[in-house]
């Protein structure tokens, strides 16, 4: 059985052979699934022909990360390495100074880099599996956002993405637009956000909540509040790993404590943070 899209309620009846163990169902995409066995064949029960530990591994998935300077730090300050996962591939397009769809403004590094839209139409055609993140808006005004998302996110349908994660905005902070005194409102961005997203035409888009994860932590952010330190770079990397492990149910690559467990499947970590506090980056790599 195939599903269309992300969140999809599918279903389907077959008759199978039922063993002394039952019968295996295997899914190549993280599936919330309910069996409901209906009637019986008379005569004598099956052997079961296989193990009953047997596990489909999840197919390869590339994550290709598109970000502005508010994510540049992962690669500026060297914690490309944080981007970790069983089974996945990151790939990371960060850029100072980028813009969701307007003209992007000249960055750190002495060039104006592609909006996100325009980066987004220059990828390699993705595999059905691959994730697209969208970590861009921090260098765009609220009035337009609304816009600006159902821009990036038709550029990425068109390029052959069926699965897009939008990093959310973290708010409260003390950044100012490029060449402006002024501030743009990252709460109603995030607000926009998150009403998109619980429409079923937007199936396919999940927001990854930055805001909710890292409230209350402590030496990952300049003065800003919004650009890494060199710790709060791997944390963010860390961060970004144990999403795309929990986008389908993959093992989380690292422990939330050092020397802990490492959790399979791997949770979605937002909401953790509130609960458990934040992982010990610095002891977990080793800084």
């Amino acid at each position: 059985m195939n599903a269309s899209a992300a969140r999809q309620s599918a279903a389907t009846s077959a008759i199978t052979p039922v063993s002394d163990r039952g019968f295996g169902v295997h899914a190549s995409e993280g599936t919330e699934l309910v069996v409901d066995v209906l009637g019986w064949f008379t005569g004598e029960p099956l052997e079961a022909p296989l193990s009953s530990d047997l596990v489909n591994t999840p197919p390869a998935r590339k994550v290709t990360v598109i970000s502005d300077s508010a994510m540049a730090g992962v690669r500026w300050n060297g914690a490309l390495d944080g981007f970790q996962g069983s089974n996945l591939v990151f790939e990371d397009r960060l850029e100072s100074c980028r813009r969701l769809v307007q003209y992007s403004c000249r960055g750190r590094e002495g060039y104006a880099p592609r909006t996100a839209a325009n980066e987004i139409a220059a990828l390699p055609a993705p595999g059905p599996n691959d994730i697209v993140v969208i970590a861009t808006g921090y260098n765009d005004w609220h009035e337009r956002f609304a816009s600006d998302f159902d821009v990036v996110v038709d550029a990425a349908r068109r390029r052959g993405f069926h699965h897009i994660a939008w990093v959310a905005y973290r708010t409260g902070v003390g950044y100012h637009l490029p060449g402006s005194g002024a501030s743009s409102n990252y709460a109603t961005m995030n607000g926009v956000l998150f009403t998109r997203t619980s429409q079923p035409e937007y199936s396919d888009v999940r927001v990854w909540d930055l805001d909710e994860y890292t409230a209350g932590s402590s030496g990952w952010f300049r003065s800003d509040g919004v650009h890494h330190t060199d710790l709060g770079s791997w944390a963010v990397a860390d961060w970004i790993s144990r999403q795309a492990a929990a986008f389908d149910d993959r093992t989380c690559v690292q422990p939330w404590e050092p020397g802990g467990e490492v959790e399979n499947p791997c949770p979605d970590p937002d909401p953790l943070s509130g609960s458990r506090g934040h992982p010990d980056i610095a002891a977990i790599y080793g800084l």
